[in-house]
């Protein structure tokens, strides 16, 4: 059986400041995190530290820590040279480790400057992977902060992995792309693709702070993974691999496919990039006629529990755009906290949400719920299934729910084509009381003023 999201977070929330066994110079530090290191806790002192090969986690059940509790910033590695293909890598067969209280500066600026060395490495350099995870086992990552990365910020893979109370993307010091030294702003300090990439099994991220990745904030290609009340805001900034997609993206990559996952209370905030006159404060170039969507949905089983998905200049879910997608259910209720506030997807320049049958695969999308869903003030319909008849194929089974707090389908701006300014779909697939779902005065909760993700409870973070 799948956990429930707390079944992970709820360690994070409980931690208290260990003892370190050890506070280390570098060289000592990797001796401490290697096979034949000793004691349960290496910390490595504060100080910035240039890496001209990667530090090697080579034991199971150990953590892995920074100078300062809590405090990122302090404790700062660097990659020193362009070739370097992690900063920090786990090797094969470890697991039960803990990584915290460390910053990882990609130094995407540090050997060229305005598009120069691995400022702006495009989709045939893949390769780097500032924390690189990917080699199974179980691992928690928490209270780190990542800066400049050249290509993707974390991979995670494994069994009950999770990433907890991060940043990605969110300014420090370091070298700016001009060259000089000094604070580096949130969109200078961006991961150049995609910030959190999480493969494996019932693996999640949880209170993170996501912003600025060139593709996806976060990308999802396992199984029963968890994304629970984290901020994502204007991802796929720099568009890096040439094409639109999602701020979260559930994946048929090359790890396997999407598959049951729980995406629930986050905030997915497009800021409507990118615009007709957008420039990129990396130095990079962006490249023309791109939109982009909140989220990105492909696979099956998936959940979406009251997530705010805003302001992006695509749609604001796109729902079967590359392999065979079923039972995807959206919700504006959070199953596991019944106080949280209600959340909108809402202010998107195109639809809502679209279900597409897309013509590369010929599918139909087989199953699809709608629970008191919230939809509102988007640029196109509320909710659109695809005009199947292009394709020579059907959508499958429609369920819907006017619950308690009342679906809202209203205020959407609709096409120049059939079907009415809120719903377009094959007349088969009408609920049968269609309009409870227009919404009024009466049914539709009342919006935040300020969006949050749904609460940590936890000291120190921002929500």
């Amino acid at each position: 059986m799948p956990k429930t999201p707390f079944a992970l977070a709820a360690a994070l929330c409980c931690l208290s400041s260990t003892t370190a066994l050890h506070a280390l110079s570098l060289a000592d530090f990797q001796t401490c995190i290697g096979p034949s290191g000793v004691g349960t806790t290496c910390q490595l002192s504060s100080g910035t530290y240039t890496l001209s090969t990667p530090l090697v986690i080579g034991r199971s059940g150990i953590t892995v820590e920074g100078g300062v509790w809590q405090s990122p910033t302090r404790t700062v590695l660097r990659r020193g040279a362009s070739g370097l293909y992690a900063l920090m890598e786990g090797s094969t067969g470890i697991t039960s480790v803990t990584v915290r209280d460390l910053m990882f500066d990609g130094n995407r600026y540090g050997f060229g400057t305005r598009g120069a060395g691995i400022s702006c490495i495009t989709t045939e350099q893949f390769g780097k992977v500032d924390l690189d995870l990917s080699q199974g086992g179980t691992f928690t990552v928490e209270w780190l902060d990542f800066i400049n990365a050249p290509e993707t910020a974390l991979h995670l893979a494994g069994i009950s992995t999770a990433v907890a109370f991060s940043n990605f993307g969110m300014g420090g010091a370091g070298i700016k792309p001009d060259g000089t030294s000094g604070t580096l702003t949130d969109m200078e300090s961006a991961t150049r693709f995609t910030a959190v990439y999480i493969s494996g099994y019932q693996s999640g991220a949880y209170y993170n702070s996501v912003c600025n990745a060139g593709t996806a904030g976060t990308t999802l290609d396992g199984q029963y993974q968890y994304v629970y009340g984290n901020y994502l805001g204007r991802d796929r900034y720099e568009i890096s691999d040439g094409s639109g997609g999602g701020q979260l993206t559930l994946w048929p990559g090359p790890w396997g496919t999407a598959a049951f996952a729980s995406v629930t209370g986050n905030v997915i905030n497009g800021d409507y990039w990118p615009t007709s006159t957008s420039t990129l404060a990396t130095g990079c170039t962006l490249p023309t006629s791109q939109i982009s969507s909140g989220v990105e949905a492909n696979g099956t089983g998936h959940r979406f529990f009251n997530n705010e998905i805003e302001q992006n200049t695509s749609d604001g879910m796109s729902v079967n755009l590359g392999n065979s997608t079923g039972q995807i259910t959206v919700s504006s209720t959070n199953p596991w906290y019944a106080n949280d506030a209600p959340r909108y997807i809402e202010a998107n320049s195109s639809n809502g949400i679209t279900f597409l049958a897309p013509p590369r695969f010929n599918n139909h999308i087989e199953g699809v719920a709608l629970h008191d869903v919230l939809v509102s003030g988007n640029g196109g319909y509320g909710v659109f299934f695809q005009n199947t008849a292009d394709y020579g194929t059907t959508h499958v089974g429609f369920m819907y729910d006017y619950g308690v707090k009342g679906a809202c389908i209203q205020s959407n701006a609709g096409l120049a084509v059939g079907g009415d300014t809120q719903w377009y779909a094959p007349s088969s697939m009408y609920p049968d009381n269609y309009s409870s779902y227009q919404g009024g005065s009466n049914n539709c909760p009342q919006r935040w003023v300020t969006q949050t993700p749904a609460p940590s409870n936890m000291p120190g973070w921002p929500w």
